[in-house]
């Protein structure tokens, strides 16, 4: 391995992962932008106790989701390359959509008819039954949109792909406001405008898949699919669990008004979920093209630094906006969940170097260590919350989540790191990722009186510190690279005032 090759490898794959992020990641950060823009619609025509409950019950669906969609979105993936005949692939179609089709109908009967016993779980009264019976209908067109959109992904439809990603979130916006903000029909209205969304591009990707499904299953396939699946349906219940585990220990300690200040903050933190979501999206396959390469040990290790600046810079800016974006989007009877969203954010920077962490796990196809990994992160998040949330609350469950987080990626390095090499500059990236958990603490620190001036100076002043830690503490190259380019900007400024 040459340090030219390296360069090179570096230089094409920040070219490829930019194209990706457009095409596929900045995708779904327009949907869950233009989902964000749903909040202040269902923020202020909701009172914050039906706020919060609305908070529950979403992260009920995604829990039911994860186990009807049992892995199978993973599963079609894996064992789509393994044969690239289209009739292989239609058998590989078919057996994940018959599955997750029969499965959903099996356990959306059940559930229903245990509404009582899901509520008492959740910790809402019989009131809210038809409200849960709308989530659990939802729940299969959910999965079907899931597995749709990642079918077109994999298989490089981007127009069908756009199409989902970005028209699902038009669709459901539009009959959001419809809906809440014309009919004014509450929290009935919000559950039953999103479900009828789903449900629509549901039938959409189906239609549009239509010439891969086969109205029979390879038994075989199944089982090989199965067996790869499983545990990752347990990896998406555990993930889910632990994205949602700070709001399920909240509702036992605050009022719902306090839950429902939480949750306001826990939604605004999507802005960060969106920059980690969209580098996932393009670094996956462009890590699992090109693990085999001689130098990739090393790029995939300066690719780590650069993300956690550039990530870094996306926490600064959301976290010293912070309350003019609560105002903004919300109301003053919001104020003060601008409070978590450092915890939060940083906790959802830390779930991006998962990419990184996991490396290994996949490369080896040890789906199960991926379980491991977040079982470790599920029970430190646990341990977290039930120490803190008592005492600190809202912040005691957003450092749960921090930590949760944080322990996931720690673990996942430990299993990986046997498996795939990787030349990770730990402790210097460490010192990075301590500098900027300091910095987004100092965000809560008021240096002008004018909010939105407060905010602005509070980003540049930040970030340009940020910068300049990941410059002193990156790579010798990346630090002579950038003086020659100073250098050359002076040089040349020179000239011209001459």
């Amino acid at each position: 391995m040459t340090d030219r090759a390296t360069s090179a490898m570096i230089r094409n794959g920040i070219r490829f992962l930019l194209k990706d992020t457009a095409i596929y990641g900045i995708a779904g950060g327009t949907s869950r932008f233009l989902m964000l823009l749903a909040l202040p619609i269902v923020a202020k025509n909701l009172p914050a106790e039906e706020f919060g409950v609305w908070a529950v019950l979403v992260i009920t669906g995604n829990v039911v989701s994860a186990f009807l969609m049992f892995g199978m979105d993973s599963a079609v993936v894996r064992y789509y390359y393994d044969d690239d005949s289209d009739q292989y692939r239609r058998k590989v179609f078919s057996n994940g959509a018959i599955f997750q089709t029969a499965l959903s109908a099996v356990t959306i009967v059940l559930l229903v008819m245990a509404a009582s016993v899901v509520l008492t779980l959740i910790g809402l009264g019989s009131d809210w039954r038809r409200a849960l019976w709308v989530v659990l209908a939802t729940a299969p067109g959910m999965v079907l949109v899931q597995f749709a959109q990642n079918w077109f992904k994999w298989t490089f439809q981007r127009a069908r792909f756009l199409a989902m990603a970005i028209g699902l979130a038009g669709f459901t916006l539009a009959a959001l406001y419809y809906v809440v903000e014309v009919r004014g029909l509450g929290l009935m209205g919000v559950l039953v405008s999103m479900g009828a969304a789903q449900w629509a591009f549901a039938l959409l990707g189906l239609w549009w898949c239509r010439r891969y499904f086969r109205a029979r299953v390879n038994r075989e396939l199944l089982v090989d699919m199965l067996r790869f699946g499983s545990p990752m349906m347990l990896v998406a219940l555990a993930a889910v669990f632990l994205t949602s585990l700070d709001r399920l220990f909240l509702t036992r300690y605050v009022s719902s008004a306090d839950f429902g200040v939480y949750a306001f903050g826990q939604r605004l933190s999507v802005l960060m979920v969106m920059a980690v979501t969209a580098f996932q999206t393009a670094f996956g396959p462009y890590s699992f093209a090109n693990w085999n390469r001689p130098e990739a040990a090393h790029a995939f290790g300066r690719y780590q630094t650069y993300y956690i600046a550039a990530a870094g810079c996306v926490a600064l800016l959301i976290c010293s906006f912070g309350r003019v974006l609560v105002l903004l989007l919300g109301s003053r009877e919001y104020v003060g969940a601008e409070q978590v969203l450092p915890l939060l954010v940083f906790g959802s920077l830390m779930y991006g170097l998962y990419s990184f962490a996991s490396i290994g796990i996949f490369y080896a196809k040890r789906s199960g260590l991926s379980l491991a990994a977040l079982a470790g992160g599920l029970a430190a998040a646990t341990v977290a919350n039930l120490a803190l949330a008592p005492f600190l609350e809202g912040v005691g469950v957003a450092a749960g989540f921090a930590i949760g987080n944080s322990v996931l990626v720690g673990v996942s390095y430990l299993l990986s790191r046997r498996l795939y090499a990787i030349e990770f500059r730990v402790g210097r990236d460490l010192l990075l990722l301590g500098v900027l958990g300091t910095l987004l603490v100092a965000t809560s620190l008021t240096l002008a009186d004018a909010l939105l001036i407060d905010a602005m100076l509070k980003a540049g002043l930040a970030m340009a510190i940020l910068l300049a830690a990941a410059l002193a503490l990156g790579p010798a190259c990346d630090r002579a690279a950038v003086m020659a380019r100073v250098r050359a900007v002076f040089s040349h400024n020179a000239k011209i005032v001459v």
